[in-house]
């Protein structure tokens, strides 16, 4: 609601719960914007290093932003065949918790990925591309 205060030199309207409100907006849809690009730079990465056995950690990549997140996405720990056609068991870790309402996490929910990442890393290239990129990933979420 505006609130309109009469000075000498003229009136002033103040929206600021308008204001408020609509950045609060922008912010999440930004926040979502980035996690939604490292969760897509992270699988990029893990295929293109060449980290896939049984597709289980590329496809335990997730993201949660504000009221969103992707991990019902992801595949359920099971048996998996890999490359040479064994039967594998493979983990998915339980969804990882949003420190709070301005926060976002990208997360590699495979109990192993860990080991993979730091062998040959494909999270934190993610990161800093996405990092590079944000401004624009931030103008066009507040555009939107």
């Amino acid at each position: 609601m505006a609130t309109r205060t009469t000075t000498p030199g003229g009136q002033l309207t103040w929206y600021g719960s308008e204001v408020s409100l609509h950045f609060d907006k922008m912010t999440r849809r930004g926040l979502t914007a980035v996690a939604a690009r490292i969760d897509g730079l992270t699988k990029t990465n893990i295929l293109t290093n060449d980290q896939v056995d049984t597709g289980f950690m590329v496809n335990s990549v997730y993201f949660v932003a504000g009221d969103e997140s992707t991990y019902h996405q992801t595949d359920p720990g099971g048996q998996y065949a890999n490359k040479a056609g064994q039967m594998v068991a493979r983990q998915l870790a339980p969804a990882a918790p949003l420190p709070d309402a301005y926060a976002a996490l990208v997360c590699v929910g495979a109990n192993y990925a860990i080991f993979q990442e730091m062998a040959l890393p494909f999270l934190y290239p993610a990161l800093l591309q996405a990092a590079a990129e944000a401004g624009g990933l931030l103008q066009q979420a507040a555009q939107g």
